[in-house]
C-alpha cells in the first residue's frame, strides 16, 4: 500500500493488487479490511469505511487512536496469522 505519509520509505512500499488479493483470499466483505469506528472511537466492524483513506482516521504520528503505520500492520498481519495465509514477516509484504 503506497502512502505518501512515509516518505521517505525506510522499506519498500506494499504492492497490494486489491481485487486479485480479495479474490484469492475469498474476501467479499468489505467492512472486513475496511472497518469503521463508533461515536466513542472504537473499531467495529457493523459498518465500512470503503472509500474513506485510511489516515483520515489513523494520523501518521497519534497521541490518541492507532498511528497509521500500526493500523495497516495490525490489520494485514493478524488476519494472515488468523487464517495462516500470507506472509507475517516484514520481507513477505515490502518486496520489490
Amino acid at each position: 500500500l503506497q502512502s505518501d505519509a512515509f516518505v521517505p520509505h525506510k522499506r519498500l512500499p506494499v504492492r497490494f493488487v486489491h481485487d486479485a488479493h480479495n479474490e484469492q483470499a475469498k474476501i467479499e466483505d468489505c467492512a472486513v479490511c475496511h472497518h469503521d469506528a463508533t461515536k466513542e472511537g472504537k473499531m467495529t466492524m457493523e459498518s465500512s469505511s470503503e472509500g474513506i483513506p485510511c489516515v483520515d482516521c489513523h494520523a501518521l504520528d497519534a497521541q490518541d487512536g492507532t498511528p497509521l503505520q500500526r493500523a495497516f500492520h495490525r490489520q494485514c498481519i493478524s488476519c494472515h496469522q488468523t487464517t495462516n495465509k500470507g506472509p507475517t514477516a516484514c520481507g513477505g509484504c515490502h518486496t520489490v
